[in-house]
């Protein structure tokens, strides 16, 4: 990736007869960095990506310690029955979860299409 990003535009991945010759570009070029920046606000996306991260991560440790405490101090019916189907859902590995996630994300805008049909949801998409 970085011998990628130091190469000329016209030379990455191009086809060549040794594999060191396609991997190690014939002139550096440093300033594909500078144009980079230039170009492309990473700065924005790395302020984005960043409070998007802080504002999950306080939501959720203070649901976890909102639902620690009920399960630890509050006696309640019930609270042992959903505290080991809670135990069960964190057994699960992402990689089960991650098809069924897929498939809910490609036809969600379908079903808002359905619920909300004056809104235009296959215009949002990428």
């Amino acid at each position: 990736m970085f011998s990628t990003a130091l190469a000329p535009a016209g030379e990455t991945l191009k086809a060549t007869d040794s594999f060191l010759s396609m991997i190690w570009p014939q002139s550096w070029h440093w300033e594909n960095f500078v144009e980079v920046w230039r170009v492309v606000p990473f700065l924005r996306f790395y302020i984005n990506s960043l409070s998007i991260a802080l504002v999950v991560t306080l939501g959720q440790v203070f649901t976890s310690a909102c639902a620690a405490y009920a399960f630890a101090r509050l006696e309640w019916p019930g609270r042992d029955k959903l505290f080991l189907a809670y135990l069960a859902t964190l057994m699960v590995p992402g990689a089960v979860t991650m098809l069924p996630n897929f498939i809910a994300m490609k036809s969600s805008p379908e079903i808002l299409a359905s619920v909300f049909p004056w809104v235009d949801w296959l215009a949002l998409r990428f």
